[in-house]
């Protein structure tokens, strides 16, 4: 019958035969797979016979990395600066992080800093460096600027982003913070820099 066609006529497109339903009404039905090793999807109108598309554009996601600041030995100023990285990982196998382009310089305000939001298109897994710059923001001039100490932590930052229920939208499935998985939540904990005024 046309049930067992229409089986038939997915199981030969998707790979492996296999593929999940995204939606059925009744009259109309999508189904998502992959066929030749790239993301696709189908879509059966009841009498007719499915039709395929080997293209996918899934909604996009995005994120937004923030941290905490601390001072030891003087109140807290708005005068700190923090980067942040695009990084790829090495290829030597000891998976670490390899440095590229600096995407931004931000400054604390109070005890936390924030970075622009992050914007992700396609399923993949995003890594970032965020670290302290060892300067003062441009044009502060402070009369204990000799004495801070400032930390020289590097987090080291994996933003994994799928289409995890095959539904078409992307999301932030994990996050690991040198190597670390931490909850989307708390991010901002997690990645903390103290300078110390002597």
């Amino acid at each position: 019958d046309s049930k067992i066609k229409k089986e038939e006529t997915l199981a030969k497109f998707f790979e492996n035969g296999e593929y999940t339903t995204l939606f059925a009404d009744g009259a109309v039905s999508a189904m998502y797979g992959y066929a030749n090793g790239q993301p696709a999807y189908a879509v059966y109108q009841n009498g007719s016979a499915p039709t395929f598309h080997n293209s996918y554009d899934p909604k996009p996601t995005s994120y937004t990395l923030s941290g905490t600041k601390t001072v030891e030995g003087h109140p807290i100023e708005d005068i700190y600066q923090f980067e942040l990285y695009a990084a790829t990982q090495s290829s030597d196998g000891t998976g670490a992080f390899v440095e590229g382009a600096l995407l931004e310089t931000v400054t604390n305000t109070g005890s936390s800093f924030t970075f622009s939001e992050l914007n992700f298109d396609s399923a993949a897994g995003y890594r970032y460096i965020i670290k302290e710059k060892a300067a003062l923001k441009d044009g502060v001039s402070v009369d204990y600027a000799d004495r801070i100490t400032f930390d020289e932590k590097v987090y080291n930052v994996e933003i994994d982003v799928s289409d995890h229920d095959l539904d078409g939208v992307l999301s932030v499935q994990q996050i690991r913070i040198n190597g670390n998985p931490i909850d989307h939540n708390t991010v901002a904990s997690a990645i903390v820099f103290t300078n110390v005024v002597d």
